[in-house]
C-alpha cells in the first residue's frame, strides 16, 4: 500500500504553510499601519514599521523594505499634495543628510537582530517623549546652518541604517520653532531625497542580495523559504501525471 499523500493531499499541506507563515504577515501588518500613519503626517513610515519587522525580519532584509515604502509614500504625497520649495533653507540639511547616509549604511552590515532593536527602541523612546513636548519645549536659535546640517547628517545616518530620515529633522524643525507650512515643506523634500539617494545607494553585497522591491514583487527571502517549505513537501509526493 502506497504511504504517500497524494498530489492533492500535498497541495492542501503546503498552502496553509505558505498563508499562515509569521514574516508575511507581519511585513504586511506593519506596512498598512505605516503608510495609514505615514498618510496622516507625511513621514514616519519606516518609524511605525520598523516596530513591527524588527522582531521578526533580519534588519538587511528589513532597512531596504523601509527605504521602499517610505520613499514610495513620499513619491505619492509628492505628486498629490505639493509643498513650497525654499531651496536656500533646504540646502543645509540636504548636505548633512547626503553625506550621512553612507555612513548608515556601512553601520547597517555591522548590526544583528538584536543591537538593531535596541537602537530601535532607543530612538523612539528618546523622539517620541520629545515630540510629544516641544510645544513646552523652548525654541532653538542658535546653530544656523551648520546645526541645520548637523540636524540633516544624523537624518541621513538614520535612513542609511532603516530609512528613518524623518524623525530627527522634524524634531529639529519643531524646536527651531518653523511654522507648519514651511515644516512640511522641509520634511517632504528632505525626505523624497534623501530616500532616494538611500535607495540607489544600498550596496547588495554588504546587504541584502534582494531589495526591499523583490518583497513586494513576492521574489523576496520571504518568498524563497515559503518555496522551499513548499520543495519540502514535494519531495514526500508524488508529481501528478496527465491521464
Amino acid at each position: 500500500m502506497n504511504s504517500f499523500p497524494s498530489a492533492d493531499a500535498c497541495h492542501w499541506l503546503s498552502l496553509p504553510r505558505v498563508l499562515m507563515d509569521g514574516s508575511v504577515f507581519i511585513v504586511a501588518l506593519g506596512a498598512i499601519v505605516a503608510g495609514f500613519v505615514q498618510g496622516l503626517s507625511g513621514f514616519a513610515f519606516s518609524l511605525v514599521a520598523m516596530s513591527f519587522w524588527a522582531w521578526s525580519v533580519e534588519p538587511k532584509l528589513a532597512a531596504p523594505l523601509a527605504v521602499f515604502g517610505a520613499l514610495s509614500g513620499q513619491i505619492i504625497a509628492a505628486l498629490s499634495v505639493r509643498r513650497g520649495f525654499d531651496f536656500k533653507l533646504l540646502l543645509p540639511s540636504m548636505v548633512g543628510g547626503l553625506a550621512g547616509i553612507p555612513i548608515g549604511i556601512s553601520l547597517l552590515s555591522l548590526l544583528d537582530m538584536h543591537l538593531y532593536k535596541g537602537i530601535l527602541g532607543a530612538l523612539l523612546i528618546v523622539w517620541c517623549p520629545f515630540m510629544l513636548a516641544t510645544r513646552r519645549l523652548p525654541r532653538i536659535r542658535v546653530g544656523g546652518r551648520f546645526a541645520d546640517g548637523l540636524c540633516g547628517l544624523l537624518g541621513g545616518v538614520c535612513g542609511g541604517i532603516g530609512g528613518f530620515t524623518g524623525p530627527i529633522p522634524t524634531l529639529w524643525c519643531s524646536l527651531r520653532g518653523m511654522e507648519k507650512d514651511m515644516q512640511r515643506s522641509v520634511i517632504q523634500n528632505f525626505n523624497l531625497a534623501t530616500l532616494a539617494f538611500t535607495m540607489t545607494s544600498v550596496d547588495r553585497r554588504a546587504a541584502h542580495p534582494n531589495t526591499g522591491c523583490d518583497l513586494f514583487v513576492a521574489r523576496s527571502g520571504i518568498g524563497r523559504q515559503q518555496n522551499l517549505r513548499t520543495l519540502d513537501l514535494a519531495d514526500v509526493c508524488p508529481r501528478s501525471t496527465a491521464p
